[in-house]
């Protein structure tokens, strides 16, 4: 059976406002850190037209030093009298974006706001800090296009928008349009409650340019289908622009498909005309709960290794064949008989139209028709464009799209081009279940519509674009930089970093840690500068401000010491063995040792559940003004704590065996540090590098497969759930040849739950995939450690890693192989 749609713009839809990223959480501190040229081909795939994701709208977070996810933006106004234009990284990647596209709309959101504020969030003092934001980013060259209020908050105050636009227009900021409210609720009507608002107020409604919410497909991070995207009939009411404006939260290597539904299904069920993701790229340490997330993996800085992943293919499928200020044609969007959807959109300004479809439900090929409208539509369309030219860009094109304002937002209300009835149709595909580059984003034939129609074939599992437009292109497949291990030892002294400025590779988790002068004038020293606790944001609990660096795969027979001088904290703590952050809570997992101005010392183990254990303690003069060197060394479970030059504490523990460290100041005071050292205790292993292996899994749930014990990321699993009448799962890795192996290191899941925790196991090798050899079978304690085993076999092709947690299930965060531990 054929299923028919008709290209007819006597029903046009409503302005297509883009597809985007958001910026926002410190998602994208480790992009900052990037070596060249990988920062330039990132920045490439992100935001060049024709190129990659061409993406066409980028929101990001006005900075607070609060943890806003996967740690804190720096604020710009530290206290009423203090402006930094400078302070952050939001504005570099906002210039490298305008760079790149001078046409993407750029959007500022709050997630938090500085502790001096007077009235809270909605208060008068809100607007200055916006509109100083604002300033700073003239300062910079930017304009922005788009403001809103705080990010998913329980609530909104419709006179603080309106004040807001009263002093936009005051302050000169006419060109700037007001985004409400950026909620998001369980259930529909708490997530679309701003526009029940905006059509009781007037005022509400008149102040407000676009109408957002978050997660109109459902918010689950990993694996979640996005299958549908509704809005209310209030808010399709309104003729105001309807976004859905944050999506995502869907690891880089898993969100293509929901993605893929999502731009396209906001619109049919919703009629929401733009799409942002978050994040922009996974580029936040993958100790950080929920790491991974965004359009491609850059979190591995010191090697320079990224990934360009599905989902940006998925994006380019819409923004390299349609501009902002096209429009929608309602009679062609809806859903496929045989699983999928589909949209089309059309430049009024040429005629020129593509469609984008999507087959990621459909179990079978199936054939759709597209009639196009009457001759007379077709020869209005050769008036204005010749059939193949590309989209016309550059200001001619925005002078011609209609305002979004009111009634303009559907239907149309000026002369256009019509149809490109008789223009050629250029196809563009995507095998969204094959994980080779050259299955994306390739041009696969056109079609030459015959006698008003034509008709095409849709595989299942694909994405399509079918386009009267050229010009589109494929970043060239750029050989990728190995991923390695952070190599050691390492140094900072902070010396030379530029003042007010973050070290490279340091993430702030809460509050700001910057270069500032040290005390005698020599150089510069680290300090934890932000001394009034911020407004949380709705997700966040109070917790001292921290900074992290390091691999979070790092192998934990290591030593750090660190300078450090109290000032004004309370205490201090030098972390270690970091190996899991609690997102919400920004609680850590590890070893730290504690320095205290009552006088005392303590060698903490945190917990995933913020359990804090005294593993040892003592008293110890000390003077806030004084410089202490504080020193952790782990070698095996042997942990020997230093305070100067004397060893207050050698303790034995297990529980932690891997993983970063970090600097912790309580209480929201200031305190310094300086020359940071980290030096080796122990041979590391020599792990076989993640790539050459692949994985498979006799079973997995949906957004655990197997792949995910390969990624160098803990937070993401391989898990498989378990019923009575099961078999114990297993995992193998492929080495890719026969090996020598030393080990295989199980890592299991690091947060407090003990589903798939490896209890019992067993690991078999083989050299053919097929006959398997048992070589070690044991128990392990249900902890977050690393686990070895060794193995110390030869011509080894497959390991096999088959056990049970207490519930039956099995899982791995990560899977490594040791070919040598010397």
């Amino acid at each position: 059976m054929t299923q028919t749609f008709v290209l007819s713009d006597d029903a046009p839809g409503r302005r297509f406002d883009g597809v985007g990223a958001l910026s926002a959480g410190a998602s994208s501190r480790l992009l900052l850190d990037y070596p060249e040229p990988e920062r330039t081909r990132i920045l490439d795939l992100l935001f060049s037209p024709n190129h990659g994701a061409a993406l066409q709208i980028l929101r990001v977070e006005i900075g607070s030093d609060i943890n806003s996810t996967a740690g804190s933006e720096p604020s710009h106004m530290r206290t009423r009298d203090d402006l930094d234009h400078d302070r952050g990284y939001e504005w570099w990647i906002m210039r490298e974006a305008r760079r790149r596209n001078p046409r993407i709309a750029l959007s500022g959101l709050a997630w938090g706001v500085p502790g001096w504020l007077d009235g809270g969030f909605w208060s008068r003092d809100t607007i200055t800090y916006h509109l100083a934001w604002l300033d700073c980013a003239r300062r910079h060259g930017l304009a922005i296009d788009y403001l809103g209020g705080w990010n998913e908050s329980e609530d909104f105050d419709a006179d603080w928008f309106v004040a807001l636009k009263h002093a936009l227009r005051e302050a000169g900021h006419h060109a700037v349009k007001l985004i409400a409210a950026d909620g998001w609720g369980e259930d529909l009507p708490e997530r679309w409650k701003v526009a029940d608002a905006m059509a009781a107020d007037p005022a509400f409604y008149d102040a407000v340019d676009v109408v957002s919410v978050h997660y109109p497909c459902g918010q689950q991070f990993n694996g979640a289908p996005y299958d549908h995207g509704p809005s209310t009939p209030t808010a399709q009411g309104l003729g105001k622009p309807l976004w859905a404006g944050e999506q995502g939260s869907q690891r880089y290597d898993i969100g293509a498909a929901p993605l893929a539904r999502a731009i396209n299904r906001v619109y049919i069920d919703g009629r929401m005309t733009a799409t942002v993701n978050w994040a922009l790229t996974a580029s936040f340490y993958t100790s950080i709960e929920g790491a991974g997330v965004g359009l491609l993996r850059a979190y591995e800085p010191w090697s320079g290794y990224y990934e360009p992943s599905l989902s940006v293919w998925v994006v380019a499928h819409t923004t390299q064949f349609a501009q902002p200020g096209w429009r929608y044609l309602d009679p062609a969007c809806g859903y496929l008989e045989g699983g999928g959807s589909i949209v089309t959109l059309r430049d009024p300004a040429t005629g020129h139209y593509s469609v984008v479809i999507e087959t990621v439900d459909a179990t079978e090929p199936q054939r759709v028709r597209f009639r196009l409208p009457h001759p007379r539509h077709a020869d209005r369309h050769r008036s204005h464009a010749r059939p193949g030219d590309a989209p016309r860009t550059g200001p001619e094109q925005a002078s011609s799209v209609p305002s979004d304002r009111g009634s303009a937002q559907t239907g149309r209300d000026r002369p256009d081009a019509g149809i490109a009835g008789s223009a050629t149709v250029h196809v563009w595909e995507t095998d969204l279940r094959s994980d080779r580059y050259q299955d994306w984003f390739r041009q696969v034939g056109q079609v030459e519509p015959t006698s008003g129609e034509y008709e095409v074939v849709l595989p299942p599992g694909r994405l399509l674009t079918l386009t009267t437009t050229r010009g589109q292109g494929k970043a060239a497949w750029e050989p990728p930089a190995r991923p390695r291990i952070f190599a050691l030892p390492y140094r900072e002294s902070f010396r030379d970093v530029a003042p007010k400025r973050s070290p490279r590779l340091f993430s702030d988790f809460n509050g700001a840690f910057e270069a500032t002068p040290r005390p005698d004038g020599d150089g510069q020293c680290l300090a934890q500068t932000v001394t009034i606790r911020p407004l949380d944001w709705r997700y966040t609990v109070d917790t001292s401000p921290f900074t992290l660096l390091g691999d979070p795969m790092w192998w934990g027979d290591y030593a750090v010491s660190v300078d450090v001088r109290l000032d004004e904290a309370p205490f201090v703590d030098l972390l270690g063995r970091v190996d899991y952050v609690m997102r919400g809570s920004g609680g850590q997992t590890g070893y730290r040792l504690r320095l205290s101005r009552d006088h005392s010392w303590a060698l903490l183990r945190t917990g995933p559940d913020r359990t804090e254990d005294t593993l040892a303690h003592g008293r110890l003069d000390v003077e806030p003004t004084r410089w202490y060197r504080l020193h952790l060394s782990f070698t095996g479970t042997t942990i020997v704590a230093r305070v100067d030059d004397t060893t207050v504490a050698t303790v034995d523990d297990d529980r932690h065996n891997r993983g970063q460290v970090g600097l912790l100041v309580g209480a929201w005071r200031r305190a310094q540090f300086g020359d940071l050292a980290i030096e080796p205790t122990a041979p590391a292993p020599t792990l076989l590098p993640q790539e050459e292996m692949r994985a498979t899994a006799t079973r997995a749930d949906l957004g655990c497969e197997a792949s995910n014990a390969l990624d160098a990321n803990p937070t993401s699993l391989w898990h498989a759930s378990s019923s009575p009448e099961d078999p114990p799962a297993s995992i193998t890795l492929d080495l890719g040849r026969s090996r020598s192996v030393h080990s295989l290191l199980y890592t299991p899941r690091p947060d407090a739950d003990l589903r798939g925790k490896l209890t019992a196991y067993r690991v078999l090798t083989s050299t053919d995939g097929t006959t398997f050899t048992e070589v070690a079978s044991g128990t392990w304690p249900a902890t977050a450690a690393t686990k070895v085993v060794a193995l110390a076999a030869d011509h080894v092709r497959h390991v096999r890693l088959e056990g049970a947690s207490p519930d039956g299930a099995a899982g791995a965060a990560e899977l490594n192989v040791a070919l040598a531990w010397e």
